[in-house]
């Protein structure tokens, strides 16, 4: 069972970018919902009350789900404004009955709505999952420069080179705020091979290559990347105990090419 959130697709990734301050109090009365999987790394719930499509995430222990059953999410209550919506508060998940996929296909057309097969000659997409004492955060890494192959529609395989600025140049970086030592998970849409990770000093952002001198790196600190296994087997990697401001350069090595990614770290402002 996936209990992660996920990517949905493309065109929902600018929504799936959020953070919020939620005060765990006791359980809301819980969503009765139905929980559907689709491809190799898609899941989603419905609530059956209102035919609405969320993401919740799921805690360790859960009753393994699949797809078509029904059950019970407790929680805070507090649903994420983006679309579909999130749910980062649940406490626990409970089965009230167990389904199938046939019993999933009255809300094929509303999940069609969101799910998209993977494209083979995209990139895959980067993102930097959190907790904190009020939520589980998720943030998405802009993705720069990469060198890409796969086999298209007609069965030729293709091979496709895209050069970027320098990370401490490009225009738009996504961020993420942090105030305590925090564990962030690098959770990639296509599994990686190998991850290295390399900070910048904030102070150097937007750097021109222009304002050093020939051959003069600029200082740079190499951030260790710890490996380790999902409830799956399948290899995954964190940033243990990330605090330090800076910006963040992240190269990934894939089966298909190598593609970099790139985010900033920034100082929470703390909670009253």
């Amino acid at each position: 069972m996936k209990k992660r959130r996920l990517f949905l697709a493309a065109a929902a990734l600018s929504v799936f970018l959020v953070g919020g301050c939620q005060s765990r109090g006791e359980e809301e009365k819980p969503i009765e919902a139905m929980y559907i999987e689709k491809g190799d790394d898609f899941q989603i719930f419905v609530d059956t009350s209102t035919d609405v499509l969320f993401d919740a995430y799921i805690p360790e222990g859960t009753e393994e789900l699949t797809t078509g059953d029904l059950v019970k999410i407790y929680g805070d209550g507090i649903m994420l404004e983006s679309y579909p919506g999130q749910y980062p508060g649940v406490t626990r998940i409970v089965v009230t009955k167990q389904g199938t996929e046939e019993d999933a296909e009255k809300y094929e057309s509303l999940v069609d709505e969101v799910y998209q097969e993977p494209d083979p000659s995209e990139p895959p997409y980067l993102n930097l999952e959190y907790r904190t004492k009020e939520a589980v955060v998720s943030a998405v890494a802009d993705r720069g420069g990469y060198t890409w192959s796969y086999t298209d529609e007609n069965g030729e395989d293709q091979e496709v080179s895209v050069d970027a600025a320098f990370v401490l140049e490009w225009d738009t970086l996504n961020d993420i705020r942090l105030n305590e030592k925090t564990d962030v998970l690098l959770y990639f849409s296509r599994e990686a091979k190998d991850v290295s990770v390399i900070r910048y000093e904030p102070s150097l952002k937007k750097q021109s290559t222009e304002e050093t001198e020939e051959n003069d790196e600029p200082e740079s600190e190499l951030i260790k990347v710890s490996e380790e296994e999902d409830e799956n087997g399948k290899k995954q990697f964190i940033l243990k105990d990330l605090l330090d401001k800076g910006i963040y350069l992240v190269t990934a090595e894939f089966d298909q090419g190598t593609v970099e990614y790139g985010f900033e770290v920034k100082k929470s402002a703390k909670s009253s």
